[in-house]
């Protein structure tokens, strides 16, 4: 599938995981990622980490449905996709210092070299890439 820069994701399948709905899954989805990176330098291991942990809490918090997790790598690249049941995409916001909430689309904008969303007919898929 092409997306709309015109690339195609990275091609190297590294993890395709389902998820529940619950307060376990970003802890699940994070652990199997780190076990799944193999040899990808720790300062890119923690980034795609955080970006695992903060897409799959979304999921759960505003999909509150099972979603499913890839991560790709290819072509100097490491991608991160999350599918669930919700149509409304991310936001980014800039919640004030005293939210404890938040701030998930924006530490993974920051982070991100590119991010974006995918619309499906069961919802849709948040993706975010890096490149190493």
């Amino acid at each position: 599938m092409t997306e709309r820069t015109g690339r195609r994701p990275p091609d190297t399948l590294l993890l395709d995981l389902r998820l529940r709905a619950d307060d376990n899954a970003p802890s699940e989805a994070r652990h199997a990622t780190d076990g799944a990176l193999g040899a990808v330098a720790d300062g890119v291991r923690q980034s795609v980490l955080l970006i695992v942990t903060e897409l799959v809490t979304n999921a759960v918090v505003h999909a509150r449905s099972a979603s499913s997790l890839r991560v790709l790598a290819g072509g100097g690249r490491v991608r991160v996709e999350v599918a669930d049941s919700a149509r409304e995409p991310p936001v980014v916001r800039s919640p004030s210092p005293r939210q404890p909430h938040g701030r998930g689309m924006l530490l993974i904008s920051a982070m991100a070299d590119e991010w974006g969303v995918r619309h499906t007919d069961d919802g849709k898929v948040v993706w975010a890439e890096l490149r190493p």
